[in-house]
């Protein structure tokens, strides 16, 4: 019969680092929470969208998997939008000239003017289309 010989040098070093891990594994956790990526995972484990009907006829949203990145996920029949050719999964690169990476700031860019020009990038090609802010 083996005699106990204590605990492993592995088992008293995981005894050791158990009071840093339960510090660290929440506040990690909390600042994923607070991250944009965090936000769009844990909306969509919520089955809720961060999808926003800022531009005209259209409804834009960060993409999960490739954050910073703002694809066209929805186009209103009929709008000018779709008579122009965007198309769901164009990937929005800028508005009116300037880049957006988020909801925010697209939400910003579009507080003055009625006119939005806006570059999307069809089918690996950019373009830009100038679309009135009428029914947006």
């Amino acid at each position: 019969m083996r005699e106990y010989a204590g605990p492993s040098p592995m088992q008293r070093r995981l005894v050791r680092l158990a009071p840093l891990l339960l510090l660290l594994v929440p506040a990690g956790t909390m600042l994923f929470s607070v991250s944009h990526t965090g936000r769009v995972w844990f909306a969509s484990l919520a089955g809720r969208s961060e999808a926003r009907s800022l531009l005209p006829g259209m409804t834009i949203e960060p993409t999960p998997w490739e954050p910073g990145r703002l694809v066209v996920t929805s186009i209103r029949s009929g709008s000018e939008a779709e008579l122009k050719g965007i198309t769901v999964g164009d990937s929005v690169l800028d508005l009116n000239g300037r880049p957006i990476f988020t909801l925010d700031q697209a939400h910003r860019y579009l507080q003055q003017g009625t006119i939005v020009r806006l570059s999307v990038s069809h089918q690996g090609r950019p373009r830009t289309i100038v679309l009135g802010r009428e029914g947006a």
